[in-house]
């Protein structure tokens, strides 16, 4: 396997690179020490905050105090996350800023006098602001992660929840279709993109699960609302195809744009009642486009979860159950099998034009 200051060479003699080559003395810290340094610095930072909890306590009682030392805990976690050069530096800033978190979480669900989804929506905010300004990826991943729960969160108890699940597809397909040209830091970028791709995963598959009304019957696409979420997140993934062909400068008038509109089409008509599957394409779409393996795999499993979840609750008996997707099976492949013979024309092909 080629090293990395081969490839630097390469490129520097054929004029490709300019910048200065690094430091042949510096030696990456192997992966397991970086683990254990890890594990010591969460472990060092949980005897820490006991410490705290056993010596103060009493400030949880207080909103004020709780606010004060969460707020100073994210400006220590945030310095010491900004100068960390080791894994143990950078995993006991990362618990620092839990803990910042908790207690300012202590302080909006206990003290602040606001509705439910008043206090959902602020904690939300505070989360958007940690994965924004935090230097450290892991944070970021894990805000941007909660601050999507806390806002489906905070819609649902507002009686709107069929507008999230859109609003976040359109989100987490711009940021995806973007990722190069949005900031120059790419990593943070990511960061932040996989805890909001990952976040409205959970909570799709979590309300695909968990949706019960008042009596404790499950809710599976009933009334006007859940009707519009689906079909916006239908007309979200139409959107990504067509920016993904944009991308690719194909036309979207060709024959094997509409038999790809048609397959998405005729594939999301027949699974309207699996809530999440578009949500599922969509993410197959992104990580083909974009040849991300990783959202490839999210995607594969957030279809395979809204699939279960739809089949486990769908109040038919186990024969019927089988037809239906048998049925759906057969039509996907066949339609399929139709997109393949139309790729396959000489004056329309896909990979031709894209090569």
């Amino acid at each position: 396997m080629l090293s990395i200051n081969h490839w630097f060479e390469t490129l520097s003699t054929a004029g490709v690179c300019a910048m200065p080559q690094p430091d042949k003395s510096e030696k990456e810290t192997p992966w397991y020490i970086s683990v254990l340094m890890g594990f010591c610095g969460w472990l060092a930072s949980l005897f820490l905050l006991g410490f705290m909890a056993l010596a103060l306590g009493a400030m949880i009682e207080s909103g004020i105090a709780s606010s004060i030392v969460g707020l100073a805990l994210l400006g220590g976690a945030f310095t010491l996350q900004k100068n960390a050069n080791s894994e143990f530096l950078s995993q006991f800033s990362l618990a620092i800023s839990v803990a910042g978190q908790g207690l300012l979480a202590v302080a909006i669900f206990l003290h602040l006098e606001f509705d439910i989804q008043a206090q959902w929506i602020v904690f939300a905010f505070i989360q958007m602001a940690v994965a924004l300004i935090m230097p450290n990826r892991i944070n970021r991943f894990m805000s941007a992660l909660f601050s999507v729960i806390c806002i489906s969160i905070a819609l649902y108890e507002s009686g709107v929840a069929s507008l999230f699940t859109p609003l976040m597809m359109l989100l987490v397909a711009y940021l995806w279709l973007n990722e190069f040209t949005l900031s120059s830091k790419l990593a943070a970028t990511r960061a932040i993109t996989y805890g909001l791709t990952i976040g409205l995963v959970i909570t799709k598959v979590s309300f695909g699960y968990f949706n019960f009304d008042e009596n404790n019957e499950l809710v599976i696409l009933s009334g006007v609302g859940a009707w519009l979420e689906e079909s916006l997140s239908i007309a979200v993934l139409l959107f990504v195809l067509h920016q993904l062909y944009t991308k690719q400068n194909l036309k979207i008038t060709s024959k094997v744009a509409i038999s790809h509109i048609l397959l998405l089409i005729t594939v999301c008509v027949l699974t309207f009642y699996a809530n999440g599957l578009a949500l599922s394409i969509m993410l197959l779409l992104l990580a083909f486009g974009s040849r991300n393996h990783f959202l490839l795999a999210i995607g594969v499993v957030a279809a395979l979860f809204n699939l279960s979840a739809y089949y486990y609750w769908l109040d038919i008996s186990l024969f019927n159950k089988s037809l239906v997707l048998m049925g759906v099976g057969t039509a996907c492949l066949v339609l399929l099998y139709v997109s393949k013979k139309t790729q396959s024309s000489p004056t329309q092909a896909i990979g031709e034009s894209h090569d």
